[in-house]
């Protein structure tokens, strides 16, 4: 096989991954509720919340970079928040471990993210959060 010919492949396998890992949480009744593009540029970002539904669970699925996570500070509508270290290095395309949310008042208003911007390498990535 052939350098180039090698590199095309393996290009195609990483989009491959990147598409495939939010589609297999959707599948499993996993839904979008927010992104955010990060950068190196910063440590903290916060993923503004759609919905109004009550999840049990949330979780993160990282695109077109790497991120290694921090802590996440779930914000919910009714005024509490919930925090998790969350020590976890999520490569380009694929998704983090379930954070279980505790207590009634589930109604997610926003997450707060701090990350390692080092770990981007200089770049961007897309991180979405999912719950169910």
């Amino acid at each position: 096989m052939t350098n180039k010919r090698a590199a095309v492949l393996a290009a195609i396998g990483i989009l491959a991954a990147t598409a495939v890992a939010p589609a297999l949480a959707q599948d499993r009744g996993w839904g979008m509720i927010g992104q955010r593009e990060v950068s190196g540029g910063a440590d903290r970002d916060t993923i503004p919340a759609r919905g109004g539904e009550q999840y049990r669970q949330i979780m993160f699925c990282v695109e077109d970079a790497p991120v290694r996570f921090r802590a996440v500070t779930v914000r919910f509508q009714g005024g509490t928040s919930q925090e998790a270290t969350l020590r976890d290095r999520i490569a380009a395309g694929r998704c983090g471990g379930a954070i279980t949310l505790r207590g009634r008042d589930r109604v997610v208003a926003g997450v707060d993210i701090a990350y390692e911007a080092a770990s981007l390498g200089g770049g961007t990535a897309k991180v979405q959060a999912y719950a169910r």
